[in-house]
């Protein structure tokens, strides 16, 4: 019997991930809209929850612990779950590979915990930090403040210099790195 490389080489708990994404989308897509405003309250990340008041909102006393998590899978549009999707296949897959399934879901309740946030004065809101990477060449790296200017307004500048730092890295020669 023959065997045959997998045409995309994705780990089960990155596809699970997705799938959990692209469940929750869904449910909030096409239930009801009070059911879905729920939904979304009852996995959203809301400080008041860590109050006194955590009985009193969408999932209850069981939301306040797992909604630093359980915001992770609620996005607002088909985009945003598109765009993260791709970056999630592309690069969590690699992570996963490397780090293990148990680990890789640890990192991502880590890091997912990590971020929602109002902004502070070392992360302020509209911080962004783009890097072009090519083979023979040092890292570019920008820094970006655009301030709150609304999360449309930033994804739009955000891509903007992406492709110009893409630009600039693909048009400039690379230089050889030291011996």
């Amino acid at each position: 019997m023959t065997s045959r490389e997998p045409m995309f080489n994705v780990p089960t708990v990155v596809l699970a991930l997705l799938a959990a994404m692209a469940v929750v989308h869904g449910l909030r897509v096409f239930l009801p809209q009070g059911d879905s405003d729920w939904l979304t309250l009852a996995l959203a990340f809301i400080p008041a929850r860590y109050g006194s008041s955590a009985a009193e909102l969408p999932g209850g006393e069981v939301a306040a612990v797992t909604s630093f998590v359980t915001h992770m899978l609620v996005h607002g549009d088909l985009t945003h779950l598109a765009i993260n999707s791709a970056w999630l296949l592309a690069f969590g897959g690699a992570v996963a590979n490397r780090i293990g399934a148990w680990r890789f879901l640890a990192l991502s309740a880590v890091t997912g915990s990590a971020g929602p946030d109002g902004g502070t004065a070392e992360k302020p809101v509209g911080l962004v930090h783009l890097a072009a990477s090519q083979l023979g060449a040092p890292t570019l790296h920008r820094e970006i403040r655009l301030g709150d200017i609304g999360r449309t307004a930033i994804r739009i500048e955000t891509v903007g210099a992406a492709l110009n730092l893409i630009e600039h890295r693909l048009l400039s020669e690379p230089k050889a790195r030291p011996e």
